[in-house]
């Protein structure tokens, strides 16, 4: 790429060969943090949970989500959160987790990730 302006710049774009999956998946993220204000203006904690798994946490009035990314090409990643909540749902898939004796048990699979929601007893 040399920098050139427009419309040169745009040279690398695959023009009617676009990735239709990703741009639904794009579509898709950009639609839950819309409809999320907590992924916009929550407080952000970064952590990581485990050497493949990063993880954010945020919270704003009330709300709590937390965001886990597993970076592993290969390997599933088993994540105990401690948790003050009845159950947590992902919002990229609908999936709801239970808690176990104040436990939420997440397995992860590689080069994935997760956004949960957390609901309140």
């Amino acid at each position: 790429m040399e920098g050139y302006t427009d419309p040169y710049n745009r040279g690398p774009y695959p023009w009617g060969r676009e990735d239709e999956e990703l741009i639904s998946y794009y579509k898709k993220i950009i639609a839950i943090r819309k409809e999320n204000e907590i992924l916009a203006k929550g407080s952000f904690a970064p952590s990581a949970f485990s050497d493949n798994v990063y993880g954010c946490i945020r919270e704003y009035e009330g709300e709590k989500v937390c965001v886990l990314v597993n970076r592993s090409t290969w390997e599933t990643e088993e994540i105990d959160m401690a948790s003050d909540v009845s159950k947590a749902v992902d919002l990229l898939t609908g999936n709801t987790f239970e808690t176990n004796v104040d436990k939420l048990h997440i397995n992860l699979a590689p080069l994935s990730g997760i956004v949960l929601k957390f609901i309140q007893f």
